[in-house]
Protein backbone atom coordinates (compact mmCIF):
# COMPACT_ATOMS: atom_id res chain seq x y z
CA UNK A 1 0.00 0.00 0.00
CA UNK A 2 1.19 3.59 -0.81
CA UNK A 3 1.53 6.38 1.45
CA UNK A 4 -0.69 8.56 1.91
CA UNK A 5 0.32 12.67 1.29
CA UNK A 6 -0.16 13.43 5.17
CA UNK A 7 1.83 10.67 5.88
CA UNK A 8 5.13 12.42 3.45
CA UNK A 9 7.68 14.09 4.43
CA UNK A 10 7.77 17.92 4.43
CA UNK A 11 10.23 20.16 2.36
CA UNK A 12 11.68 23.69 3.17
CA UNK A 13 13.64 23.64 -0.44
CA UNK A 14 10.48 23.92 -2.82
CA UNK A 15 11.69 24.06 -6.43
CA UNK A 16 10.02 24.02 -9.51
CA UNK A 17 11.49 20.65 -10.13
CA UNK A 18 9.22 19.24 -7.76
CA UNK A 19 7.24 16.49 -9.53
CA UNK A 20 3.23 16.06 -8.75
CA UNK A 21 1.04 13.00 -10.41
CA UNK A 22 -1.78 13.82 -12.47
CA UNK A 23 -4.68 12.13 -13.96
CA UNK A 24 -6.22 12.64 -17.73
CA UNK A 25 -8.31 10.41 -20.03
CA UNK A 26 -7.76 7.88 -17.40
CA UNK A 27 -4.17 7.62 -17.17
CA UNK A 28 -1.85 9.08 -14.44
CA UNK A 29 1.57 11.32 -15.47
CA UNK A 30 3.87 13.38 -13.70
CA UNK A 31 3.88 17.18 -13.79
CA UNK A 32 6.25 19.06 -12.28
CA UNK A 33 5.99 22.20 -10.30
CA UNK A 34 7.01 24.40 -13.33
CA UNK A 35 4.69 22.87 -15.68
CA UNK A 36 1.85 23.25 -13.34
CA UNK A 37 2.55 27.33 -12.90
CA UNK A 38 2.92 27.66 -16.53
CA UNK A 39 -0.10 26.22 -17.23
CA UNK A 40 -1.90 28.95 -14.44
CA UNK A 41 0.29 31.81 -16.37
CA UNK A 42 -1.40 30.88 -19.74
CA UNK A 43 -4.68 30.00 -18.78
CA UNK A 44 -4.83 33.62 -17.03
CA UNK A 45 -3.88 35.18 -19.89
CA UNK A 46 -6.05 33.71 -22.09
CA UNK A 47 -9.09 34.14 -19.70
CA UNK A 48 -8.46 37.72 -20.13
CA UNK A 49 -7.62 38.62 -23.53
CA UNK A 50 -9.19 35.52 -25.38
CA UNK A 51 -7.11 33.35 -27.30
CA UNK A 52 -8.53 34.61 -30.63
CA UNK A 53 -7.17 38.34 -29.87
CA UNK A 54 -4.08 37.72 -29.27
CA UNK A 55 -1.71 37.38 -32.69
CA UNK A 56 1.79 36.66 -32.79
CA UNK A 57 4.26 38.31 -35.22
CA UNK A 58 7.04 36.24 -35.39
CA UNK A 59 10.48 36.94 -36.11
CA UNK A 60 13.26 35.11 -37.72
CA UNK A 61 12.99 31.36 -37.55
CA UNK A 62 10.52 31.10 -35.18
CA UNK A 63 7.20 29.37 -37.11
CA UNK A 64 4.74 29.56 -34.52
CA UNK A 65 1.15 31.75 -35.26
CA UNK A 66 -0.15 32.00 -31.92
CA UNK A 67 1.31 32.65 -28.66
CA UNK A 68 0.21 29.48 -26.94
CA UNK A 69 2.14 27.23 -29.90
CA UNK A 70 5.21 29.96 -29.87
CA UNK A 71 5.89 29.47 -25.73
CA UNK A 72 6.97 26.14 -26.66
CA UNK A 73 9.67 27.89 -28.90
CA UNK A 74 10.68 30.87 -26.51
CA UNK A 75 13.42 28.81 -24.49
CA UNK A 76 15.92 29.46 -27.12
CA UNK A 77 17.39 32.63 -28.61
CA UNK A 78 15.16 32.97 -31.38
CA UNK A 79 12.73 35.49 -29.84
CA UNK A 80 15.86 37.86 -28.98
CA UNK A 81 16.19 38.95 -32.91
CA UNK A 82 15.03 42.72 -32.88
CA UNK A 83 11.09 43.14 -34.01
CA UNK A 84 8.87 40.55 -32.82
CA UNK A 85 5.89 41.76 -31.78
CA UNK A 86 2.44 41.05 -29.93
CA UNK A 87 -0.69 42.70 -30.01
CA UNK A 88 -4.17 42.45 -28.68
CA UNK A 89 -6.49 44.93 -26.34
CA UNK A 90 -3.35 46.09 -25.16
CA UNK A 91 -0.49 46.87 -27.61
CA UNK A 92 3.55 45.73 -27.04
CA UNK A 93 5.80 47.09 -29.01
CA UNK A 94 9.28 45.36 -27.31
CA UNK A 95 7.45 44.63 -24.47
CA UNK A 96 6.71 48.44 -23.94
CA UNK A 97 3.06 49.26 -23.25
CA UNK A 98 2.20 52.13 -25.61
CA UNK A 99 -1.49 54.23 -25.50
CA UNK A 100 -2.46 52.59 -21.72
CA UNK A 101 -5.73 53.98 -20.54
CA UNK A 102 -8.21 52.16 -17.96
CA UNK A 103 -8.61 52.75 -14.02
CA UNK A 104 -5.35 51.91 -12.99
CA UNK A 105 -4.14 54.57 -14.32
CA UNK A 106 -5.76 57.00 -11.87
CA UNK A 107 -3.69 59.80 -10.16
CA UNK A 108 -0.77 59.19 -11.83
CA UNK A 109 1.74 61.57 -12.89
CA UNK A 110 4.91 61.34 -14.09
CA UNK A 111 7.96 61.55 -11.60
CA UNK A 112 9.55 65.22 -12.27
CA UNK A 113 6.75 66.87 -12.99
CA UNK A 114 7.63 69.81 -11.28
CA UNK A 115 5.79 73.52 -12.59
CA UNK A 116 8.15 76.14 -12.33
CA UNK A 117 8.08 80.47 -12.70
CA UNK A 118 9.62 81.17 -16.30
CA UNK A 119 13.16 83.04 -16.24
CA UNK A 120 12.31 85.32 -18.93
CA UNK A 121 8.62 86.24 -17.79
CA UNK A 122 8.02 85.49 -14.22
CA UNK A 123 5.35 87.75 -13.27
CA UNK A 124 3.05 86.26 -15.82
CA UNK A 125 4.34 82.73 -17.60
CA UNK A 126 4.95 79.41 -16.27
CA UNK A 127 7.02 76.47 -17.28
CA UNK A 128 5.31 73.08 -17.58
CA UNK A 129 8.06 70.45 -17.99
CA UNK A 130 7.63 67.25 -20.21
CA UNK A 131 5.88 63.67 -18.78
CA UNK A 132 3.02 61.55 -18.50
CA UNK A 133 0.19 62.52 -16.88
CA UNK A 134 -3.20 60.59 -16.22
CA UNK A 135 -6.41 62.39 -16.95
CA UNK A 136 -8.77 62.72 -13.81
CA UNK A 137 -11.85 60.83 -15.21
CA UNK A 138 -13.24 57.07 -14.44
CA UNK A 139 -11.47 55.47 -16.84
CA UNK A 140 -7.94 57.76 -17.68
CA UNK A 141 -6.15 58.19 -20.98
CA UNK A 142 -2.06 58.88 -20.30
CA UNK A 143 -1.80 62.38 -21.83
CA UNK A 144 2.16 62.62 -22.95
CA UNK A 145 2.86 66.54 -22.73
CA UNK A 146 6.00 68.01 -24.22
CA UNK A 147 7.47 70.47 -22.23
CA UNK A 148 6.85 74.12 -22.91
CA UNK A 149 5.60 77.58 -21.33
CA UNK A 150 1.77 78.89 -20.75
CA UNK A 151 1.30 82.61 -21.16
CA UNK A 152 -1.21 84.04 -17.84
CA UNK A 153 -1.40 86.88 -19.27
CA UNK A 154 -2.42 85.72 -22.96
CA UNK A 155 -5.81 83.54 -24.14
CA UNK A 156 -5.17 80.45 -25.18
CA UNK A 157 -5.09 80.03 -29.15
CA UNK A 158 -2.39 83.33 -29.31
CA UNK A 159 1.17 81.84 -29.47
CA UNK A 160 1.79 80.55 -26.01
CA UNK A 161 -1.27 81.83 -24.35
CA UNK A 162 -2.26 79.83 -21.55
CA UNK A 163 -5.38 81.81 -20.27
CA UNK A 164 -8.84 79.71 -20.87
CA UNK A 165 -10.91 82.33 -19.53
CA UNK A 166 -11.46 85.63 -22.30
CA UNK A 167 -12.34 87.35 -19.02
CA UNK A 168 -9.36 90.30 -18.45
CA UNK A 169 -6.67 88.90 -15.87
CA UNK A 170 -7.20 89.00 -12.15
CA UNK A 171 -5.71 88.28 -8.94
CA UNK A 172 -5.92 84.90 -7.19
CA UNK A 173 -6.08 81.17 -7.64
CA UNK A 174 -5.21 79.89 -11.19
CA UNK A 175 -4.97 76.01 -11.63
CA UNK A 176 -2.23 74.87 -14.30
CA UNK A 177 -3.84 71.89 -16.40
CA UNK A 178 -3.13 69.60 -18.70
CA UNK A 179 -5.49 68.22 -21.41
CA UNK A 180 -6.08 66.40 -24.25
CA UNK A 181 -8.33 65.27 -27.00
CA UNK A 182 -7.33 62.18 -27.10
CA UNK A 183 -4.17 62.77 -29.40
CA UNK A 184 -3.37 66.70 -29.23
CA UNK A 185 -2.00 67.24 -25.92
CA UNK A 186 -2.16 71.46 -24.75
CA UNK A 187 -1.65 73.40 -21.01
CA UNK A 188 -3.34 75.99 -19.69
CA UNK A 189 -4.99 77.97 -16.46
CA UNK A 190 -7.99 78.45 -15.56
CA UNK A 191 -9.84 79.70 -12.10
CA UNK A 192 -12.41 77.20 -12.30
CA UNK A 193 -11.58 73.22 -11.50
CA UNK A 194 -13.12 72.10 -14.16
CA UNK A 195 -11.64 74.25 -17.52
CA UNK A 196 -14.37 72.86 -20.07
CA UNK A 197 -17.10 75.47 -18.40
CA UNK A 198 -14.26 78.76 -19.57
CA UNK A 199 -15.25 80.50 -22.55
CA UNK A 200 -11.94 80.21 -24.70
CA UNK A 201 -11.33 76.34 -24.12
CA UNK A 202 -10.89 74.46 -26.98
CA UNK A 203 -13.64 72.08 -28.02
CA UNK A 204 -13.21 68.40 -27.77
CA UNK A 205 -10.33 68.67 -25.56
CA UNK A 206 -12.53 66.50 -22.76
CA UNK A 207 -9.41 64.99 -20.97
CA UNK A 208 -7.43 67.03 -18.71
CA UNK A 209 -5.87 67.19 -15.08
CA UNK A 210 -4.64 69.68 -12.61
CA UNK A 211 -1.14 69.76 -12.28
CA UNK A 212 -0.21 72.45 -9.76
CA UNK A 213 -2.31 75.82 -9.08
CA UNK A 214 -0.43 79.37 -8.56
CA UNK A 215 -1.15 82.09 -7.28
CA UNK A 216 -0.98 85.63 -8.85
CA UNK A 217 -1.12 88.98 -6.47
CA UNK A 218 -0.51 92.32 -6.76
CA UNK A 219 -0.56 91.84 -10.42
CA UNK A 220 2.15 89.08 -10.70
CA UNK A 221 2.47 85.11 -9.87
CA UNK A 222 3.98 84.21 -6.71
CA UNK A 223 7.76 83.40 -7.05
CA UNK A 224 7.93 79.30 -5.86
CA UNK A 225 9.97 76.47 -6.23
CA UNK A 226 8.00 72.65 -6.60
CA UNK A 227 9.51 69.47 -5.17
CA UNK A 228 6.75 67.00 -6.62
CA UNK A 229 3.63 68.22 -3.97
CA UNK A 230 5.49 70.58 -2.05
CA UNK A 231 5.29 74.14 -3.21
CA UNK A 232 7.97 76.50 -1.28
CA UNK A 233 7.00 80.18 -1.83
CA UNK A 234 10.68 82.12 -1.98
CA UNK A 235 8.75 84.83 0.19
CA UNK A 236 7.09 83.93 2.48
CA UNK A 237 3.66 85.67 3.02
CA UNK A 238 2.62 86.98 6.30
CA UNK A 239 -0.97 85.68 7.33
CA UNK A 240 -1.63 87.57 10.59
CA UNK A 241 0.93 89.77 12.81
CA UNK A 242 -0.66 90.33 16.29
CA UNK A 243 0.22 90.59 19.82
CA UNK A 244 -3.64 90.03 20.54
CA UNK A 245 -5.42 87.20 21.15
CA UNK A 246 -7.15 85.72 18.84
CA UNK A 247 -10.99 83.42 19.21
CA UNK A 248 -11.27 80.49 17.93
CA UNK A 249 -11.99 80.90 14.19
CA UNK A 250 -10.95 80.54 10.97
CA UNK A 251 -7.73 82.72 9.27
CA UNK A 252 -7.01 82.90 5.84
CA UNK A 253 -3.91 81.88 4.73
CA UNK A 254 -1.65 81.91 1.17
CA UNK A 255 -2.39 78.91 -0.93
CA UNK A 256 -4.49 78.00 -3.09
CA UNK A 257 -8.16 78.46 -3.01
CA UNK A 258 -10.88 76.03 -4.44
CA UNK A 259 -8.48 72.93 -3.42
CA UNK A 260 -8.03 71.70 0.34
CA UNK A 261 -3.95 72.30 0.82
CA UNK A 262 -1.70 71.09 3.87
CA UNK A 263 -0.21 74.67 4.68
CA UNK A 264 3.62 75.23 5.84
CA UNK A 265 3.51 77.95 8.16
CA UNK A 266 6.08 79.82 10.95
CA UNK A 267 5.35 81.30 13.88
CA UNK A 268 6.95 84.23 15.74
CA UNK A 269 6.97 84.96 19.20
CA UNK A 270 8.24 87.53 20.94
CA UNK A 271 7.97 88.77 24.52
CA UNK A 272 9.05 91.80 26.65
CA UNK A 273 8.13 90.16 30.23
CA UNK A 274 7.80 86.42 30.99
CA UNK A 275 4.65 85.18 28.66
CA UNK A 276 3.28 82.01 27.94
CA UNK A 277 1.65 82.02 24.40
CA UNK A 278 -0.66 79.24 23.47
CA UNK A 279 -1.59 78.76 19.96
CA UNK A 280 -4.12 76.00 18.55
CA UNK A 281 -4.85 75.44 14.98
CA UNK A 282 -6.44 72.74 13.03
CA UNK A 283 -8.45 71.88 9.69
CA UNK A 284 -10.53 74.94 7.78
CA UNK A 285 -13.34 72.69 7.35
CA UNK A 286 -13.39 71.88 11.32
CA UNK A 287 -16.20 73.70 13.51
CA UNK A 288 -13.17 74.21 16.40
CA UNK A 289 -9.39 73.77 16.23
CA UNK A 290 -8.23 70.11 16.98
CA UNK A 291 -5.47 71.55 18.49
CA UNK A 292 -3.53 69.09 15.58
CA UNK A 293 -0.40 71.55 16.40
CA UNK A 294 -0.03 73.53 18.98
CA UNK A 295 3.32 76.03 20.63
CA UNK A 296 3.32 76.83 24.42
CA UNK A 297 6.40 78.78 25.10
CA UNK A 298 7.17 80.00 28.79
CA UNK A 299 9.06 82.90 26.74
CA UNK A 300 11.55 84.86 28.85
CA UNK A 301 11.74 88.51 28.64
CA UNK A 302 13.41 89.99 25.78
CA UNK A 303 13.55 86.36 23.90
CA UNK A 304 12.00 84.72 21.14
CA UNK A 305 10.24 81.90 20.35
CA UNK A 306 10.18 80.35 16.39
CA UNK A 307 8.00 77.19 15.74
CA UNK A 308 7.79 75.70 11.81
CA UNK A 309 4.12 73.92 11.55
CA UNK A 310 4.25 71.51 8.49
CA UNK A 311 1.81 68.69 7.09
CA UNK A 312 -0.24 68.98 10.40
CA UNK A 313 -3.65 70.07 8.66
CA UNK A 314 -5.67 70.93 6.02
CA UNK A 315 -6.92 74.27 4.78
CA UNK A 316 -10.76 75.03 3.53
CA UNK A 317 -11.51 75.02 -0.04
CA UNK A 318 -11.29 79.09 0.80
CA UNK A 319 -7.87 78.75 1.98
CA UNK A 320 -8.49 79.31 5.28
CA UNK A 321 -7.59 77.15 8.63
CA UNK A 322 -8.97 77.23 12.48
CA UNK A 323 -6.80 79.41 14.63
CA UNK A 324 -6.90 80.25 18.30
CA UNK A 325 -4.39 82.47 20.73
CA UNK A 326 -4.52 83.29 24.10
CA UNK A 327 -1.46 85.04 25.57
CA UNK A 328 -0.53 85.33 29.60
CA UNK A 329 2.03 88.41 30.49
CA UNK A 330 3.05 90.93 27.42
CA UNK A 331 3.67 89.71 23.81
CA UNK A 332 6.18 92.44 21.59
CA UNK A 333 5.21 90.19 18.46
CA UNK A 334 3.33 87.05 17.24
CA UNK A 335 3.77 86.81 13.86
CA UNK A 336 1.77 83.40 11.57
CA UNK A 337 3.89 83.66 8.28
CA UNK A 338 2.89 81.38 5.43
CA UNK A 339 5.81 79.58 3.27
CA UNK A 340 4.29 77.16 0.91
CA UNK A 341 2.04 74.03 0.70
CA UNK A 342 1.63 70.59 0.04
CA UNK A 343 -1.09 69.82 -2.78
CA UNK A 344 -1.78 66.45 -3.38
CA UNK A 345 -2.42 67.50 -7.23
CA UNK A 346 -5.79 64.62 -7.21
CA UNK A 347 -3.28 61.74 -6.49
CA UNK A 348 -5.47 61.18 -3.59
CA UNK A 349 -8.86 62.24 -5.31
Amino acid sequence: MGLKISELNPTVFQTREHELPSMHDGGTVKLTVAQILDLIAKGDFISKFGASDVVFTPVGTISAGDVQAALAELDSEKFAKAGGTMAGPVNYANFAITNPAGKWLRGYLSPGFNLANNATDATNDIDFPAGQVASDETTPILMDHAAGTAQLDVVYGTGNGGRFSSAAISDGTWHCFVASNGSAVIRGFSKNLDPTTDSNYPAGYTHYRRVGSVIRSSGAILAFRQFGNRFMLTSSVTARSSTAAFADAVLAVTAPAGIRTRPILTNVVAASTSSVVQISLGDGDASATQIISQTTGNISAGSFNNTILVDCFYTNTSSQIRYFVTITGTALANTLNCTGWYDDRGING
